[in-house]
């Protein structure tokens, strides 16, 4: 018997003492009708079959013995899987607030708006598909080895296991990677927090562009706590079981705004993992398709203007990031939460402009750096990051709603 979370209406909680019930809602990107199960394909590694179901990929999904094979016609209707949509799905959407678009789902032969494929979705490969949690046979017409799901393009739909691993983008400057190195307590793993890693860092074993189980450095190999430690440890503790957390780190120390905006040829600022991107933003949208093959972004947490102290061209600059990443990824009007720079330091006259994001962008939330102390003029100090990401979590469980 499978286990729904609760249905709330956006902004509601039901909390206990162990957790609270964030509400839920249909997803948005890659959407797409489900199929048939394609033609016998077996799932590499630890991963394991994907069986056709109520619509959705098995994205992830770990069940059964490694090398499982799925065969055709494997469906819950006996060869066709009933959920999600056929054909092109809808499109664009209409523009919110301002300009910031609702996004749009799969177009029509599996590829979804950002040019992603959606063709029946996955199943898992090898040790990746048996780290991201969840259980096979959620999703409908999934990719199960080399069989692909029916007609239209394949579903992240309520109760796949895609639709379960949450991806959040970390987005920003130094602050956002994290400058104080880690204590003990602060290395504690949960293998429902994962990391598409940043770079090819022997230290912790971690390749670029691979998904692991997280603890910091997030960022860079040299780099430290960042506020994405404790928010993803705040917002697990809302979670129903079965849900995994997805960061993609995509902070640069020193980056000003315009590093990461489209069309903005880059000037400095080396980008792993061999530093050959044009642009940032080029780097970022990379990254994020990479996750999209897992999980499902949710949401966005930011942290920069350093490099920008003051520049009144920086909040139009920062919205129309973010509208060209909701619109290039197909992200709906997913929560962005803007973090304020160090009370006590160099550019705190920076967060009235910080403060303008929240009219100017829909769904946008500050998070407030009020108390934190750092350790110099620019930087947050190990007890500032770990109260920052808390705060960025606790937001989050405010917004988020849960497929």
């Amino acid at each position: 018997m499978l286990l729904r979370p609760f249905l709330q209406p956006a902004g509601f909680m039901l909390c206990s003492v162990l957790a609270c019930s964030l509400p839920t809602e249909p997803d948005v990107q890659n959407a797409g009708g489900a199929g048939a199960l394609g033609g016998a394909g077996t799932n590499g590694g630890a991963g394991s079959a994907a069986l056709s179901g109520t619509g959705g990929a098995a994205g992830g999904g770990r069940a059964g013995a490694a090398g499982n094979v799925a065969t055709a016609g494997e469906s819950a209707s006996g060869g066709s899987a009933p959920g999600g949509s056929a054909g092109a799905g809808t499109s664009g959407g209409s523009t919110g607030g301002a300009g910031r678009g609702m996004g749009g789902t799969a177009n029509s032969g599996g590829t979804d708006g950002a040019g992603q494929s959606s063709s029946g979705g996955l199943a898992g490969d090898g040790a990746a598909g048996a780290e991201n949690g969840g259980n096979a046979g959620l999703g409908g017409g999934g990719l199960a080895g080399g069989g692909l799901g029916g007609a239209a393009g394949g579903s992240a739909g309520a109760g796949s296991a895609q639709s379960k691993f949450l991806v959040f983008l970390l987005l920003g400057q130094s602050n956002m990677e994290g400058q104080p190195q880690p204590q003990a307590e602060d290395r504690a793993q949960d293998p429902r927090i994962k990391v598409l890693a940043y770079d090819d860092c022997a230290a912790v074993n971690r390749e670029y562009g691979q998904w692991y189980t997280a603890y910091p450095p997030l960022h860079s190999c040299g780099g430290g706590v960042g506020p994405g430690d404790y928010f993803a440890k705040t917002l697990l503790e809302s979670l129903p079981e079965g849900y995994t957390i997805g960061l993609v780190p995509c902070a640069v120390n020193g980056a000003p705004i315009d590093l990461f905006r489209k069309g903005v040829a880059r000037t400095g600022y080396d980008l792993p993992p061999d530093n050959h991107w044009e642009t940032g933003y080029e780097w970022i949208i990379s990254r994020a398709r990479e996750a999209q093959k897992t999980g499902v972004i949710r949401g966005i947490l930011f942290h920069q203007g350093e490099s920008d102290n003051g520049q009144s061209a920086w909040v139009g600059k920062v919205q129309g990031l973010v509208n060209d990443l909701t619109t290039d990824l197909s992200l709906g009007d997913i929560p962005f939460l803007a973090g304020e720079l160090y009370h006590a330091g160099c550019c705190a006259g920076h967060n009235t402009l910080v403060q303008q994001l929240t009219t100017s962008l829909v769904n946008a939330h500050v998070i407030s750096a009020s108390g934190l102390n750092g350790v110099d003029q620019y930087h947050f100090d190990l007890a500032g990051q770990r109260q920052l990401g808390r705060r960025y979590g606790e937001k989050m469980r405010e917004v988020l709603t849960l497929p």
